[in-house]
């Protein structure tokens, strides 16, 4: 049974969330019709049990924000060899125009949890690249799937060896440095304080984990007590 996936899109327009989204939404990048995430992804795990997944997602245009997601979300919920994977996700990457498409693409890469080593050497491919959105990828990558006792130290290290490249970069490194310390406080001090970061980056990265409202008073002085001898 064929199905007619824009007009399912329309149908789940929520215009209050739209309005909440286009606040925050850069005005170069591709619109937003306003359909919820969590919408598109139950839509996308529904599609991706269908045996013409493939034809689905060839059918849907860059044109919005939710049917460029839309490709990837499906894409994602497939079950797929590294290899497949990998192919799908780096031709999406450079229709990537927003952090929200962005980080949204991170989470829809669940190969990362079932190859963790492939995916770990693709990711340290891509933060050297010299692409804003590439790197940001890989960092939020890390963050999303990484940042546990198994692989704690590699994501430090590789965090430590980035070179942002632009804003946008740099925002998802001290978010990265952020979601490391919560979970581990000690080692990321003192990676953050041998980086080869410089001391603007230092301090944004330090500023921009001390906003956070997740932090204890302990954190908050561990973090006052670096950034005083940068």
């Amino acid at each position: 049974m064929e199905v007619n996936v824009k007009k399912v899109l329309y149908s789940l327009i929520d215009e209050e969330y739209k309005k909440q989204q286009a606040s925050s939404y850069p005005a170069n990048a591709r619109p937003i019709l306003g359909v919820p995430v969590a919408a598109l992804c139950e839509m996308a795990r529904e599609y991706a049990c269908r045996k013409d997944w493939q034809e689905i997602v060839s059918s849907l245009t860059d044109k919005t924000f939710e049917e460029a997601l839309l490709q990837v979300l499906i894409t994602g919920y497939t079950t797929q060899s590294f290899e497949t994977a990998q192919k799908h996700f780096s031709e999406f990457l450079p229709k990537i125009d927003s952090d929200k498409l962005c980080d949204a693409t991170c989470l829809a890469f669940r190969t990362a949890i079932e190859y963790p080593n492939e995916t770990l050497e693709w990711v340290e491919k891509l933060l050297h690249e010299h692409d804003s959105y590439k790197q940001r990828f890989a960092i939020v990558i890390l963050l999303d799937h990484f940042v546990t006792s198994d692989y704690i130290d590699r994501v430090l290290s590789l965090y430590a060896s980035v070179s942002p490249l632009s804003e946008t970069s740099m925002q998802a490194l001290a978010w990265g440095y952020l979601v490391c310390f919560l979970g581990f406080g000690t080692k990321t001090i003192a990676s953050l304080a041998s980086s080869g970061h410089s001391r603007e980056q230092q301090t944004y990265i330090i500023d921009y984990m001390l906003s956070s409202p997740r932090l204890s008073e302990s954190q908050r002085q561990a973090l006052h007590s670096l950034k005083s001898h940068i």
